[in-house]
């Protein structure tokens, strides 16, 4: 790894840095919660594998920061977790979720390497998404093994190639489509209803031990939020007679005592919120169904007004910390 270009970092390696950052002492957090309590033998070192990387990568983002200058985040701290208080995940859970983040991962860090210059940047998300692969396959192998692993549905394949005639094929912004759904759509639809199941479940964990009602009653509107997406996204499958992506358990404890701060719950929520935002981003670029557009626009506006009341309530606790910014000029001016 060469030091050739002595440049400052980009905007967007900075802004990418910074978020990364802010996620990933959350999700140490996290995991140092799981460590202490998973039972499971086999799942135990798979999260001592996650924890161990995300230190080692924070500690990384450190140093990048601390060479240009730049104010390291606070982020979360021990002090954000409590890791005397019960369970309040079941071991299944925490497998699943470990699932979910890879796969999240995976997508952003080649995100982010593909918007990357500098050769240190780049190597640091080449490395980091070596990493997630590696460890993604071992959590893959275990759901595998323990037939626990959540699919999107399968069809049944045509056996010659076709072309589209006529001008319904992406049918009507209103109303049901004249075709059936493309693959991709499907795959769009089940990968969409399994995250907001994967997000339902952690969010009515959080919902028991929250100490704030007004959190509680934010965390509750994010659960209502997260069953009616599914609903919306499981009509669509089920009037096609294709198979809905199911989790057949709860995957939370009968525990009312918080292993996180409310500053981490929130802030989780608003992280799940601006993924569930690009999905369904990524979903209307896939889709070629103006029904199915139309549904999702209509919900990524529902979840935006969601994240905004999120934000909103961590600048009222001063839990929000600001991501780095240009300078204001004009304000510098008149300060003379």
């Amino acid at each position: 790894m060469g030091t050739a270009h002595k440049i400052p970092l980009t905007s967007m390696e900075i802004g990418m840095l910074w978020n990364q950052y802010m996620i990933d002492t959350m999700s140490i957090c996290m995991e140092k919660v799981a460590l202490a309590k998973v039972q499971d033998e086999q799942i135990q070192p798979l999260i001592h594998d996650a924890l161990q990387m995300l230190e080692e990568k924070t500690e990384q983002i450190r140093v990048f920061f601390q060479n240009e200058g730049i104010p390291i985040p606070i982020g979360f701290t021990d002090e954000d977790i409590n890791l005397e208080a019960p369970p309040l995940y079941t071991d299944i859970y925490r497998l699943k979720y470990l699932k979910f983040k890879y796969r999240l991962r995976l997508g952003q860090n080649g995100l982010n390497l593909a918007h990357s210059i500098h050769e240190n940047i780049r190597y640091f998300y080449q490395d980091y998404s070596r990493k997630v692969i590696d460890s993604d396959e071992e959590v893959t192998k275990l759901l595998l093994d323990r037939g626990l692993l959540i699919r999107t549905p399968c069809i049944t394949v045509p056996d010659s190639v076709e072309f589209v005639h006529g001008s319904t094929f992406m049918g009507s912004f209103f109303g049901s489509a004249e075709r059936k759904l493309l693959a991709i759509e499907i795959a769009s639809l089940g990968s969409n209803i399994m995250n907001n199941l994967i997000g339902k479940v952690l969010l009515t964990g959080f919902s028991q031990v929250v100490e704030s009602e007004e959190i509680r009653n934010h965390i509750v509107r994010g659960i209502d939020i997260a069953n009616k997406h599914i609903d919306i996204f499981t009509t669509v499958l089920r009037e096609e007679d294709i198979p809905v992506p199911v989790i057949n358990f709860t995957g939370v404890t009968n525990s009312i005592i918080s292993p996180f701060s409310n500053k981490l719950m929130l802030y989780h929520i608003s992280v799940l919120n601006a993924v569930g935002i690009a999905n369904y981003g990524t979903m209307m670029s896939q889709c070629m169904r103006k029904d199915l557009i139309t549904d999702c626009m209509r919900l990524v506006t529902e979840v935006g007004l969601y994240l905004e009341d999120g934000a909103n309530l961590l600048i009222d606790n001063s839990w929000m910390e600001e991501p780095p910014k240009a300078v204001d000029h004009m304000e510098l001016r008149f300060q003379q």
